[in-house]
């Protein structure tokens, strides 16, 4: 029995299993009511600017703009979303830090748009994280966010000179890795050229892979707070661009400073180096996109030499090493194909169900990757492969 993507009995059966009766109930009326209430009310509100916002072409217009450098010398901040060109940080003088989301609003109450969303996403993305404020911080701090009367929210921790929020939209491999851990090479970029030492300011009580990550991508250079106050205003906010996927800096960036724990497999190896491991991404812990025939699919892909590995139970430096030695990756769509920012010529075969998204194949088109997409039947919140095809598949990827 299944009522739409977001919602099957085998997925709420497993949330179940894992949350327990009376959390699942409330994060299920809570996805109910941001998805069927308040997203497009929050949508409307942006639309027909009710909510005060700051687009990314004001924000250079009217703010102290650092960007990076372009390759030929030559500083620029374009409008173009996901382009090297359009690389900065801009700084909003009194900006309030708001934890809960990572969103930035001016002394004068508006919301930086840039600080959650790119600019070419709908109204209905940019306020997503708006509406966690709700159901996290109440009714009375949401009111007071959408009237821009910032000047009511409190605690406020004022303590602060530089603050730039390094929060992720959701508290995903995915968002942290992609979205989130790239800022750092804008941030240095802004250290270098100013002078001036921004503090980090990260979420309460991060889990293990996103301190690791952070630590193996130099976040620990950067003096240091994690998110306890409702609320922050600094001198300065600091708002990096949004990054919503990698551009070929970046995919170097990343490469570099994991150069330590690539073996040879590094930005300086040649084309001996050996990369012969071919890897299966499982989800078979996950709620939702598992492969509903994962033996056929293991039986199958044994013949080609792949191992299935379940990324969550790796510390984060294993993980880098095993998609830097990868010579191909095949594996369902989720957050574990993030970490293909740290592979080198490989060949991707990512496997979905009827919800077809972009996010690895632009990643794989900025690193060079060959890359391929196998579409399977729905099967409730999981996929059923058809294994004839994936063997095809598999066999122009690797054959």
């Amino acid at each position: 029995m299944q009522f739409g993507t977001h919602f099957s009995a085998r997925k709420l059966r497993r949330k179940l299993d894992a949350s327990g009766p009376w959390a699942t109930c409330a994060a299920s009326a809570e996805l109910l009511s941001r998805k069927l209430l308040f997203t497009p009310l929050f949508a409307t509100l942006l639309e027909r600017r009710a909510l005060g916002a700051v687009s990314r072409e004001r924000l250079l217009a009217t703010h102290d703009v650092h960007p990076l450098q372009s390759p030929d010398g030559r500083q620029t901040a374009g409008s173009d979303a996901d382009s090297e060109s359009s690389r900065f940080v801009v700084a909003v003088p009194g900006g309030y830090v708001l934890p809960g989301s990572g969103g930035v609003f001016t002394a004068d109450g508006e919301f930086v748009v840039e600080s959650v969303a790119p600019p070419t996403m709908d109204a209905a993305y940019k306020t997503i994280p708006l509406i966690g404020h709700l159901f996290h911080d109440g009714p009375r701090f949401t009111l007071d966010l959408l009237r821009g009367d910032v000047r009511s929210l409190g605690p406020v921790d004022d303590s602060a000179d530089l603050l730039c929020p390094l929060i992720p939209r959701y508290r995903n491999y995915y968002h942290w890795t992609v979205e989130t851990l790239p800022k750092l090479r804008l941030l240095d970029t802004f250290r270098r050229e100013t002078g001036r030492e921004p503090t980090l300011l990260l979420p309460d009580d991060p889990p293990s892979w996103m301190l690791e990550s952070f630590r193996i991508l130099g976040g620990e250079d950067f003096p240091i707070r994690h998110a306890r106050a409702p609320v922050y205003r600094a001198d300065s906010a600091l708002v990096p661009a949004f990054v919503y996927t990698i551009t070929a800096e970046d995919y170097e960036w990343f490469r570099r400073l994991t150069a330590g724990l690539r073996g040879n497999t590094d930005a300086n190896a040649g084309d001996d180096t050996d990369r012969s491991r071919r890897i299966y991404v499982s989800r078979a812990g996950a709620r939702e996109r598992r492969v509903h025939n994962d033996a056929a699919v293991l039986d199958a892909l044994d013949d080609y030499g792949f191992e299935p590995y379940r990324l969550e139970e790796l510390p984060v430096a294993e993980q880098v090493r095993l998609f830097a030695d990868a010579e191909a990756v095949v594996g369902p769509h989720g957050a574990g194909l993030s970490n293909l920012v740290y592979s080198e010529d490989v060949a991707v075969v990512e496997l979905f169900g009827s919800n077809v998204k972009d996010n690895f194949a632009r990643i794989a088109e900025t690193a060079g990757f060959e890359y391929h997409r196998l579409q399977g039947r729905q099967d409730g919140p999981d996929i059923d492969v058809d294994v004839s095809r994936l063997r095809e598949t598999v066999e122009r990827a690797v054959g």
